[in-house]
């Protein structure tokens, strides 16, 4: 199954001072890119299955951003990092028309399911990261880093896989990706995106608890955004009674 990958050429490099000494930041963005583009290639071809799309998109987008801090010559801005990410994202419009007419004979119905998910999740990962961890970083806040038009190439990507996500119980596919891995890992930096998801497709969304230390953890995720999961994803409710003090009122 051939796979799509950001353009590569999309940062092309230029050569300053006549051609002599200086690297530019477009060659520094444009080998990044590329490094990068390689590792997304290698993950989409790889049958290793224990590797999860939202665990590669932190690590690669960490790897970016570390690269872009180490090598820029100029302080980090909002519009370097998404200039650069940018380059990784492949729009939904060439995803969906490829993976409509892709009919490889070298191919079989699965792999080609299996392709499409992967390749399809990585896409909606990769956005969200970006501007996770951009908010993170100070950069920029929510609405800069993750823009209306981003907001709705990410649930129209969702909305192309969501009868055909993996799920524990059929047919739930897309709570499950909400509620075990997009909320918890972009449940603060992107609190009002990720509520917009779950209002989209017509799922309750459990306002996040407060808590002091938002830090993610190694993998990225925040310990301290509760997932929406249990009861069926319903918001639990105190129950009234008449006497104030009667252990009924304790919420079961």
């Amino acid at each position: 199954v051939e796979v799509e990958v950001g353009n590569v050429d999309a940062h092309k490099p230029h050569v300053t001072n006549g051609g002599f000494g200086e690297t530019s930041n477009a060659d520094v963005t444009s080998s990044i890119v590329g490094a990068l583009n390689l590792e997304l290639l290698s993950y989409y071809q790889t049958s290793e299955s224990g590797l999860q799309p939202h665990i590669v998109v932190h690590k690669l987008v960490s790897s970016m951003l570390k690269g872009l801090r180490s090598r820029l010559n100029c302080p980090m801005r909002l519009d370097v990092v998404s200039g650069c990410a940018s380059a990784l994202f492949v729009p939904r419009k060439l995803l969906k028309a490829k993976y409509e007419t892709n009919a490889k004979k070298s191919s079989t119905v699965a792999e080609r399911k299996a392709a499409k998910m992967k390749e399809y999740l990585v896409q909606i990962m990769l956005r969200l990261e970006v501007a996770s961890q951009a908010v993170s970083l100070g950069l920029g806040s929510e609405v800069a880093a993750l823009t209306k038009a981003e907001r709705k190439e990410i649930r129209a990507l969702l909305g192309d896989v969501m009868f055909q996500l993996p799920a524990k119980v059929v047919g739930t596919g897309l709570k499950e990706l909400l509620e075990n891995v997009i909320h918890p890992r972009y449940g603060v930096t992107l609190k009002s995106a990720v509520r917009d998801l779950y209002r989209q497709f017509g799922l309750k969304h459990e306002g996040d608890k407060k808590d002091d230390n938002h830090s993610p953890d190694a993998n990225g995720n925040f310990k301290s955004v509760q997932s929406g999961a249990g009861r069926a994803g319903r918001v639990s409710q105190k129950r009234k009674s008449s006497k104030a003090g009667n252990p009924s009122d304790i919420p079961v």
